[in-house]
């Protein structure tokens, strides 16, 4: 089941920034990061010591915005 999948990503992060798994993405989405598991994305962003969650999707479209 997805949630608890997603779910699991929110537990890693709380490890932030002693979290693998996690790409920083470029261009026009730069100083974000993304997780993924399975076909499904986390895309968040840091923001002094939090970890802000932007989106959640399948990874068809996910980038499209």
């Amino acid at each position: 089941m997805i949630k608890v999948r997603v779910l699991k990503i929110f537990e890693r992060l709380r490890a932030w920034p002693a979290v693998s798994g996690t790409k920083a993405l470029r261009g026009r989405l730069a100083g974000q990061y993304r997780m993924r598991t399975g076909d499904y994305r986390v895309q968040f962003r840091i923001q002094e010591d939090r970890v802000l969650v932007l989106k959640i999707g399948n990874r068809d479209r996910f980038y499209d915005d």
